[in-house]
């Protein structure tokens, strides 16, 4: 999969023209290349259930313990900064669960204190670079590791078994929905043409100063170095890998570099979807490089060892992540690699309050039509920040992924990127712009650029990641540092 060079538009003011009376655009279906298709990015998001449907007993978020249990450290240090006391709790109480901004005077509490943020980040940088570096790392493995033994994982409030796994048939209702979500779904990768218009244009030159160009060009590229340092019959698996398309790829640019002596395994639970994978390795003559696996990788047990182990947009799907990455780990060789991309932003893919309150800034400036969701057929005056955790797997421990990789491995890759920018280019709300339309591109480019100045500035954190990790953790990498700092914790004011 390549992406070839596109002339990014000017600016454009908004035109004269009422687009408020302008009808919503046909999505329309892309392949994987440019310019003949454009590239596609896998996103597993499924459609949600009416609201009201689903039980939410087990994604409900513990409440922060930090209020209520003395913390011993008096100096805890935060992601790139030095802060001394106790995390402050939320300014509300009845925040403390889910953090859930339903009243303007909570928005408002959080504008008024953005300057007051904005000095403490100040003082603290300047006392954490008067510390001696290797203070800072002890220090801030300390305060990790304090604080996830304070915010357990997301489990069932009374019906949780070993391993983070639910009652079995909460669990396996669970997996029923996800199937049903999956089982027809031929293109996982299918987004709209204002996603690729904005990756384009923000996300490859950044991923360029990396050294690839997409998403596929990331996977061969450290994968194709994981098999240099590999002896004989190099070992590959894939976690959650859907109906193969990645891995097919992958196989056929490995083979086109000269690296002949491999087996990629896919490990998926949809037997429909790794039935499609396995008809498409067959129709491109890679059924003995290409494999199935099925199995699940909540409680996935690896046979041997591998020299690079791959998740495309998969581990937001997974419940038992602790379970999972300790496996990882141990079936990882010493020369191996943890290839990643996923989504990293909080559970059930919804806004964390501080980019909730600039999604809705940006909402309000949107014409009725660009308010349709194209996904469950509604139109949303106001942004519903849906949780699509109710009913299968969608983002199900999402913001619990980045702090236990942190914990586990050490990085040698790390790209964040994107929070506010995501609803306006996916799936739900995307088919409503349109690349061709000027202040479409004007609108878009306006919140990318707000986007990455609150990440920037420490306000936000991003939600997506493209990730390559190794066994020795705690290192102190400027990449793993980077990571670190990217974390978003729910106790977090």
């Amino acid at each position: 999969m390549t992406w070839a060079a596109r002339q990014a538009p000017a600016r454009c003011t908004r035109p004269e023209t009422n687009l408020a009376e302008r009808a919503p655009c046909t999505m329309q279906g892309y392949g994987r290349s440019f310019p003949q298709r454009a590239p596609t990015w896998e996103h597993r998001t499924a459609p949600a259930p009416p609201r009201g449907e689903c039980s939410n007993d087990w994604q409900v978020q513990p409440p922060s313990r930090f209020d209520a249990l003395p913390i011993a450290l008096d100096l805890v240090i935060t992601p790139g900064s030095v802060n001394f006391g106790p995390p402050q709790a939320p300014h509300r109480k009845d925040l403390t669960r889910d953090e859930r901004p339903t009243a303007p005077s909570c928005l408002a509490c959080l504008a008024m204190n953005t300057s007051s943020r904005t000095n403490a980040r100040r003082v603290r940088d300047r006392v954490r670079r008067a510390l001696p570096p290797k203070l800072v790392a002890v220090i801030r493995t300390v305060r990790d590791r304090a604080r996830r033994a304070l915010s357990p994982p997301l489990v069932a409030r009374s019906d949780s078994q070993a391993g983070g796994l639910p009652l079995e048939r909460a669990y396996q209702d669970r997996i029923a929905a996800e199937r049903r979500n999956f089982d027809a779904c031929v293109e996982v990768h299918d987004l709209p043409p204002i996603f690729h218009y904005w990756s384009n244009r923000y996300l490859r030159p950044r991923l360029e100063a990396a050294g690839v160009s997409d998403p596929d060009a990331f996977f061969v590229k450290y994968a194709a170095e994981c098999y240099r340092r590999g002896i004989d019959g190099r070992r590959f698996v894939s976690i959650g890998a859907g109906n193969c398309n990645t891995e097919v790829r992958l196989a056929r640019a490995l083979i086109n570099a000269g690296c002949n002596d491999f087996v990629i395994e896919c490990l998926e639970l949809n037997e429909a979807m790794l039935q499609r994978g396995m008809q498409l390795a067959q129709a491109d003559g890679l059924a003995d490089k290409v494999v199935p696996l099925q199995a699940d990788f909540n409680q996935w047990q690896p046979v041997g060892r591998y020299d690079g182990i791959i998740a495309h947009q998969s581990l937001h799907h997974v419940v038992a992540l602790e379970g999972l990455f300790d496996a990882v780990g141990a079936a990882l060789a010493p020369h191996g690699r943890f290839i990643v991309s996923d989504m990293i932003g909080r559970n059930g893919h919804q806004r964390w309050p501080e980019a909730l309150a600039i999604v809705r800034e940006f909402w309000h400036e949107l014409p009725p039509a660009y308010r349709y969701h194209r996904q469950l057929k509604r139109q949303e005056d106001e942004f519903l920040d849906w949780d699509c955790s109710t009913e299968g797997f969608e983002g199900i421990r999402a913001q619990d992924i980045l702090p236990l990789l942190v914990d586990r491995f050490g990085f040698d890759m790390f790209l964040g990127f994107a929070n506010v920018i995501d609803p306006f280019i996916d799936r739900g709300f995307g088919p409503n712009f349109s690349p061709d339309n000027p202040w479409d591109r004007d609108f878009i480019d306006r919140v990318h650029e707000r986007d990455q100045a609150e990440i920037a500035a420490g306000s936000i954190k991003p939600t997506h990641m493209f990730a390559v990790m190794k066994t020795r953790a705690n290192d102190s990498s400027p990449a793993t540092s980077a990571a670190r700092a990217a974390i978003r914790w729910p106790d977090s004011a």
